[in-house]
């Protein structure tokens, strides 16, 4: 089975691309790293003390650091390491969970060595490349913007509710993992995406408790 990671990374697909290149001018770190990691300082008051804080600074400091490269080079190591690095690998570990072998499809090399020479975004249009090629090749073929694959949260109050109540009654063990800052109403205010992280986390200290 061949699987097609990489083409948001490779010609700027993401939404974060366009943001970031519309502020071109003037990237400051912490925007930067929000267009990977969300509202991280929020997430990492979830830690203990220094814990927390020491994530957010350290996150603040790797994003400096890729900046002093430039933009274009920043995103890219950013892409590379928290982007497509971690998507190959759930890929892979969910794929095989069922024995089935994904690979990436072969890629000629000077495509990927091409691309950081093209204008991948003209105007508001990402993957501008691809989509240049794609009107010419289909006359009929309209670019859309990007649609996330998104879990419907706003669909399921029902699994919310469920959620919260899981990781209210399990808040004890989420400290003993050190997200000494969760508690009830922390709980009961935490978006849809971030109560499924968290109960996740919770299955899995259930299941694998004694290896994390």
């Amino acid at each position: 089975m061949l699987l097609g990671e990489g083409a948001d990374e490779l010609f700027w697909g993401y939404p974060r691309h366009l943001e970031l290149w519309r502020r071109r001018d003037a990237p400051e770190p912490r925007r930067f790293a929000a267009a990977w990691f969300g509202e991280y300082r929020r997430k990492a008051a979830l830690l203990a003390e220094p814990a927390g804080r020491r994530v957010a600074e350290r996150i603040e400091e790797l994003a400096h650091e890729a900046l002093d490269q430039g933009l274009e080079a920043a995103i890219g190591q950013f892409d590379l390491h928290y982007s497509l690095e971690p998507l190959l690998r759930r890929a892979d570990h969910l794929l095989m969970s069922r024995t089935i072998e994904a690979r990436t499809p072969y890629l000629h090399g000077a495509l990927a060595q091409r691309a950081g020479r093209l204008q991948r975004i003209v105007g508001d249009t990402a993957k501008a490349p691809l989509v240049a090629l794609l009107e010419q090749r289909e006359k009929r073929w309209q670019a859309q913007p990007k649609r996330h694959f998104r879990l419907p949260f706003e669909r399921w109050p029902q699994a919310l509710g469920e959620m919260r109540r899981h990781l209210a009654e399990r808040l004890p063990a989420l400290h003993d993992l050190g997200l000494e800052g969760l508690d009830a109403p922390s709980v009961a205010a935490l978006p849809g995406d971030q109560l499924f992280t968290l109960t996740t986390l919770s299955l899995w200290q259930q299941e694998y408790g004694a290896s994390l």
